[in-house]
């Protein structure tokens, strides 16, 4: 078996003092079960205590997979913003440029008419 949990906790006895841990994809080999714990024996050192709910069976069994990232909420439509004032460079007195109904842009002239393709 193989440990799915970051850390595991090795114990003298279940629910008993934790004397070392384990890392994830550390293998095991168990021997008993006792409810939720397993005991287990690594290279000759005494028999030690683990949760059986952090282990799994099965070659990468303890992998993680890549969490996706949310789903981002679709855009919203975005107001139509001010156009900026153009001053100066603008070829109109009034130095505004607007934008008419059917999406032509133009300013006013000092003669009080549109003037278009500013």
């Amino acid at each position: 078996m193989y440990v799915s949990a970051d850390k595991l906790n090795l114990r003298d006895q279940p629910n008993g003092k934790v004397v070392a841990k384990l890392k994830r994809g550390d293998k095991v080999q168990v021997f008993e079960r006792k409810s939720d714990w397993v005991r287990i024996s690594l290279d000759g050192q005494p028999s030690r205590w683990l949760s059986s709910k952090s282990l799994c069976n099965g070659m990468n069994c303890f992998v993680v997979s890549e969490r996706k990232p949310p789903l981002q909420p679709a855009a919203q439509p975005t107001t139509r913003r001010p156009l900026p004032d153009y001053g100066s460079s603008c070829a109109c007195s009034s130095g505004s440029v607007c934008i008419g109904p059917r999406g032509g842009r133009y300013c006013i002239t000092s003669g009080g008419n549109k003037r278009y393709g500013v």
